[in-house]
């Protein structure tokens, strides 16, 4: 009996120290790509030959399937955490110390290896240079020009918003649905971005079983690298969802941050052959060159082109708002942590990445006389700069 005893503990002994080995070795990886990624040559490097890779290796494994192996995985994840965190309580209350403390050595083993999964694929990408977008780069702005180019840009939102197929209430309808949408934003990636900077891969548009789940959490889409999957989802009305798809297909291409993958998303819409998708673009952006009228033009300026805005426009705000009122009831949760996950990964500005604004810059710089003047300038945010860059004529 007693050599049996002391052989089992051997045998325990063995399994929890290849647990903690296996912990730390993945904690030493996950380290390592964290240290690598500061160097933006070897984040391209990584990206484009082995992140790329395995997302078109994942995509063909779960491209076929008719649902989102994402969300599948995350109520797996879900059963499995509350299911230990049960079996965890129980057993402390028996006061089974060790049955206890295998169950979080387990718990933590599988956490760290999920996080290790994802850091192979993800991590590094993060690290990559600013996404290959023209941009404008002078700064000989005209009031007038500006004006022309926002009223032609608010003639062209009205001419996409009146040839829109919409349903009876009048809501903006996606034509051939999800798979549509999917091939019609493939098509345009491939045509448009021609830099050798994107993945060419093909990630699958996927919606939810339960997009209620999304829009409680305030998420209108996910890009999952593990799976090669762009969950977007479709709880949200018609202008959210084109937005999301775009946006998720761009981290699909290799676009990390969400800043830049906002950039691409836009340029994709702006440039996009399918009506719907670009309406979507110019319909999400004009605030942006509104804004640009207000800093040049003033006030005056902005009325007058707010009240050229068609009523199209407005209706379909109307339509996103009703949609988004409803939802959201676990948002700041869900802010929460995708604010922590991105400063994790090196974002220092969390979720406020999504939305870059332009800075006003206050410097002081030789007046030529010996002295020195103050100048304000304002530097604009990379999605600014690709707006004037298509729209603004020199």
């Amino acid at each position: 009996m007693q050599p049996k005893v002391f052989e089992d503990k051997k045998r325990y002994r063995r399994k929890l120290a290849a647990k903690w080995i296996a912990i730390c070795v993945m904690a030493v990886i996950l380290i390592l790509l964290a240290l690598l990624k500061l160097s933006v040559e070897v984040c391209e490097w990584y990206s484009l030959n082995i992140s790329a890779n395995l997302i078109k290796f994942a995509n063909i494994l779960t491209g076929w399937m008719p649902f989102s192996l994402f969300e599948m995985l995350i109520y797996l994840a879900v059963a499995l955490g509350v299911s230990f965190l049960i079996f965890i309580i129980v057993a402390l209350c028996r006061k089974q110390f060790k049955r206890a403390f295998n169950s979080f050595v387990d718990f933590a083993l599988i956490v760290v290896l999920v996080g290790t999964i994802y850091g192979v694929f993800a991590i590094l990408p993060y690290g990559r240079a600013p996404a290959d977008i023209p941009a404008y780069e002078n700064s000989n702005l005209q009031s007038e020009q500006v004006y022309e180019m926002t009223e032609g840009y608010i003639e062209e939102l009205s001419r996409l918003a009146k040839i829109q197929k919409r349903a009876d209430n009048g809501e903006l309808v996606i034509e051939g649905g999800l798979q549509g949408l999917n091939e019609s934003l493939q098509a345009t990636y491939e045509r448009v971005l021609a830099s050798d900077y994107y993945y060419d891969t093909d990630s699958t548009l996927k919606k939810w079983l339960w997009p209620e789940l999304m829009s409680a959490f305030s998420i209108s889409g996910v890009f999952f690298a593990p799976t090669g999957e762009c969950n977007v989802c479709t709880a949200y009305y018609t202008t959210t969802t084109v937005a999301a798809a775009a946006h998720e297909m761009a981290h699909s291409k290799g676009v990390q941050r969400e800043s830049d993958a906002n950039l691409v998303s836009y340029y994709i819409m702006l440039n996009s052959e399918d009506n719907l998708v670009k309406y979507v673009g110019y319909y999400t952006l004009v605030g942006n060159m509104l804004a640009f009228v207000n800093t040049w033009c003033g006030e005056g300026a902005y009325d007058s082109l707010w009240d050229k805005l068609p009523e199209e426009y407005f209706a379909d705000a109307e339509f996103a708002a009703a949609y988004s009122s409803g939802q959201g009831a676990l948002g700041s949760v869900g802010s929460f942590f995708n604010d922590i996950y991105l400063q994790l990964n090196g974002t220092e500005d969390g979720t406020g990445d999504y939305h870059p604004s332009d800075e006003t810059i206050t410097e002081e710089v030789p007046d030529g006389d010996g002295g020195t003047q103050i100048v304000t300038r304002i530097e604009y945010s990379d999605v600014n700069k690709m707006l004037l860059y298509m729209f603004y004529s020199e």
